[in-house]
């Protein structure tokens, strides 16, 4: 399955204490190819505020579990055994039914 890399996606230290978010969608891209495929595949760490989806392939995108305010969720992802290049992790998050958040991307990780 290869290396796991956790994912966390939170509350920027810039935000009021009281802000969190409800939900979210995360997806692994290439890093020159952003509308392409997804890479790899997610697994989740047991905490049950979050769970993976199939979008082509099994496990291919992670969101979550319920609308309750979060703080911090974290996940585990693998490029798969034979995958090596650069991909970003492009999400969206939800605040509240009216803020949100589209194209939100990680930095880029080299895999090797």
């Amino acid at each position: 399955m290869g290396d796991l890399i956790t994912v966390s996606v939170g509350k920027t230290d810039t935000a009021r204490s009281t802000d969190g978010f409800r939900g979210f969608l995360v997806v692994a891209r290439e890093a020159n190819d952003l509308n392409g495929d997804n890479i790899g595949s997610f697994q989740s760490n047991s905490d049950e505020t979050a769970k993976t989806l199939k979008c082509k392939t099994p496990a291919s995108a992670m969101t979550h579990t319920n609308l309750d305010l979060k703080d911090n969720v974290s996940f585990s992802w693998s490029p798969g055994e034979t995958f090596v290049g650069d991909i970003v992790f492009v999400g969206t998050i939800v605040r509240n039914f009216t803020e949100y958040y589209a194209g939100v991307k990680s930095s880029t990780i080299k895999i090797t």
